[in-house]
């Protein structure tokens, strides 16, 4: 049975929306979330926040939710296939109207579904006061929909809109989406799709995203975000991460898998590809770099706050929780950057992830550098001695360039002294 809907189309710089009406129910029937995750290294959007849930499931009982769109992203391909221009109807308006059947949408593969871009808060809440209250009012609550109609090469656009929306009416995390878009990009010229480089960039978003790494949301992604989250930015984190995986493969560490790689890009298996890098960056994170940064701060406690902290709260973000200190230089570039040089230095010599990382900890365990080095200047703290409280000298302002970051690794392994 079909169960056809009109909308109005209409464009803006080329651009084609959608707008029409849709209850709650067929909206969860023909759309989700693009949720990043194991088997969607191009999903821009993190899980639902419980708290602004919840928020709005209370609403739901006494009273109307936001009344602002649901915005929704449809394929190029999928309107060409189940679409119809209705030039039959106009009402006096001058508006060129469409037609679409509800039930050839629900119908649709899953990477042909439609995307929640704006609303997921909305629908989740709907769906979680459903499963108490089985009320038909509520299954058929009513929502103003704008269908946002992408190519299905330009999908970066709709990552585009998403941000736009977020980042500044709302203030939420777009960093996932900032970073999805590198593989999308990627994905959309899959000639020029690079399995490593593509690998680097998940490394870098699980490391970001991990609550089991000290430095989780210390990336700086958007340099136009709002929040002030973050310490070092995305490009000095890639390389950072870059000069690791560089002295990896002239070690022919994880050479088998490199080949796998290539061999899923040359055959354009694309999901395969995704699943295999996701599978690979989450075990690198998982034996390398979140061990790497804990003997980090075994060493210097000081340079990390070890509760996590938040931001302040906003209506649609109950803050954006980190755990670096600012004060210190660590989870800066100059930290950053050094301390993986370390490290790569420690592949180099062993030729094993497992020996290295030993390498490592040894290496940082015996540092002569104390958390006063890192500390920037002019911030100091009061010790147990009131008498000779310790002095934070900040030995590495300034070392912010490559011959300064080669200078503090030589200064962290002890071959050379530390500068007073």
């Amino acid at each position: 049975m079909e169960n056809i809907k009109l909308a109005f189309t209409y464009n803006q710089k080329q651009q084609n929306f959608l707008s029409t009406i849709l209850s709650y129910e067929e909206i969860n029937n023909i759309a989700a979330a693009a949720i990043f995750g194991k088997n969607n290294l191009i999903g821009y959007q993190r899980r639902v926040e419980n708290k602004h849930k919840d928020d709005i499931v209370k609403k739901l009982a006494n009273e109307n939710i936001s009344p602002n769109s649901i915005i929704l992203g449809m394929n190029q391909s999928v309107f060409n296939e189940n679409v119809r221009y209705r030039n039959d109807l106009d009402f006096g308006t001058g508006q060129q109207f469409v037609s679409f059947d509800v039930n050839s949408l629900t119908n649709l593969k899953e990477d042909q579904r439609l995307r929640i871009i704006d609303g997921q808060h909305r629908i989740e809440a709907v769906k979680a006061y459903l499963e108490d209250n089985d009320e038909d009012d509520i299954k058929n609550m009513k929502f103003n929909v704008l269908i946002f109609v992408v190519n299905d090469n330009e999908l970066e656009k709709e990552v585009d809109l998403f941000i736009n929306i977020n980042s500044k009416a709302k203030r939420i995390r777009t960093d996932l989406a900032i970073m999805a878009k590198y593989n999308i990009e990627m994905q959309e010229n899959s000639d020029k799709m690079n399995p490593i480089s593509m690998l680097i960039i998940q490394t870098v978003i699980l490391i970001n995203s991990s609550e089991n790494s000290k430095l989780f949301n210390s990336i700086r992604v958007d340099p136009n975000d709002t929040s002030g989250i973050g310490l070092v930015s995305v490009n000095v984190f890639l390389q950072s991460v870059g000069s690791i995986f560089k002295v990896m493969l002239t070690k022919g560490i994880y050479t088998d898998e490199l080949e796998i790689m290539n061999d899923l890009k040359e055959k354009k298996e694309i999901k395969k590809l995704e699943h295999k890098i996701y599978e690979l960056s989450e075990k690198l994170v998982k034996e390398l770099f979140i061990p790497m940064w804990s003997d980090v701060f075994s060493k210097w406690p000081e340079t990390v706050y070890q509760e996590l902290q938040s931001n302040s709260a906003t209506e649609d973000n109950d803050g954006i929780k980190y755990f670096y200190n600012n004060n210190f230089y660590i989870q800066q570039t100059i930290g950053v950057k050094s301390l993986s040089y370390v490290m790569a230095d420690c592949i180099k010599s062993e030729g094993d992830l497992g020996r290295a990382s030993q390498e490592f900890a040894t290496i940082i365990k015996d540092s002569k550098v104390t958390a006063a080095d890192w500390a920037v200047p002019p911030y100091r703290v009061t010790g147990k001695d009131t008498q000779n409280p310790p002095r934070w000298t900040g030995a590495f302002k300034g070392m912010s360039s490559e011959a300064g970051f080669k200078i503090v690794k030589e200064m962290i392994t002890g071959k050379i002294p530390i500068r007073e």
